[in-house]
């Protein structure tokens, strides 16, 4: 038998179509949820009109906070805070935040929840230099693309690494021992 996905890309995969589930996700090797990415990020393709992706609102505030959940053995989160914001970019610094709950499902993981209220720039970034934009913080470029009638906007970081809005919801995390 093949191997099955990952909670990784099982995640990925709800990120990817909101109408699947856990429990539809759960027997899936490799191939298959592969195959089936493929045919998701058809969807998500540069032939949609431009008018439809160049005339968009983001939404995003100066104070909104946003995270990057990223990893490959493990699952680690970084928060990042809009300092301003323009029609179709926003300037993030990266920031600690207070946890509000936490809850352990094993050994090695756990669900955080964070207040965003709390957000404090960090001295250094992880993710970029800001004595490089003087501080003003890192300039990124908001995204848009449709899928089925719905607009979804992202923010992309080092080409890899979407960013993705955050209201004090739970967040997975993991570690190794």
């Amino acid at each position: 038998m093949e191997n099955l996905i990952t909670l990784k890309q099982q995640n990925y995969l709800l990120k990817l179509d909101p109408t699947l589930t856990v429990e539809s996700l759960a027997n899936y090797t490799i191939k298959q949820a592969g195959i089936l990415i493929a045919k998701l990020k058809k969807g998500f393709s540069r032939k949609q009109s431009k008018a439809k992706v160049e005339n968009f609102a983001h939404g995003y505030k100066v104070g909104d906070v946003l995270y990057a959940s990223w990893g490959y053995e493990q699952t680690n989160l970084d928060f990042f805070q809009v300092v301003a914001a323009t029609e179709h970019s926003i300037r993030v610094k990266e920031v600690a935040m207070n946890k509000t709950s936490e809850e352990g499902i094993c050994p090695i993981s756990r669900d955080v929840a964070y207040d965003p209220k709390s957000a404090k720039p960090l001295a250094k970034s992880f993710w970029f230099k800001d004595e490089e934009q003087q501080g003003k913080g890192k300039l990124l470029r908001v995204g848009c693309y449709e899928y089925n009638g719905k607009k979804s906007y992202y923010v992309r970081v080092h080409n890899r690494y979407s960013l993705y809005h955050y209201e004090g919801e739970k967040l997975y995390e993991s570690w190794g021992y």
